[in-house]
């Protein structure tokens, strides 16, 4: 059977309070998920890492670059896609993806999020 629940998030303020429309066993996965948002717990502090939060900071560098990065490694290496070898171009995308998402959130993302508390909206 299908139920339908609405929830509100306790901890938002009300002026943005955060509607959810949950149904059946996806919902229930959702309150749970909404749950581990207790700073207190072990999800948190795991979370909460500096390198998993610097790998928050870089994060959308990762999304960005890494198929430029990819296609760099098979130009460079002479490596053809889907020919073997998936362990050294995997290894060798990581950490060029990740050398390249850092400069770019030094050079470019943290500037420019610090001009976007000058700018009015």
């Amino acid at each position: 059977m299908v139920g339908l629940a609405r929830v509100v998030e306790p901890r938002v303020p009300p002026a943005v309070h955060a509607e959810m429309v949950l149904v059946g066993d996806h919902g229930r996965q959702v309150q749970r998920l909404l749950s581990l948002q207790n700073h207190a717990g072990a999800f948190h502090r795991v979370l909460s890492l500096p390198p998993l939060r610097r790998l928050g900071d870089i994060s959308y560098g990762i999304f960005l670059w890494h198929l430029v990065v990819l296609a760099w490694v098979f130009e460079v290496t002479g490596r053809q896609p889907f020919a073997g070898g998936f362990w050294p171009v995997l290894v060798e995308t990581l950490l060029g993806t990740c050398a390249v998402a850092a400069v770019s959130w030094v050079a470019m993302e943290r500037p420019l999020l610090t001009l976007k508390s000058r700018v009015p909206v």
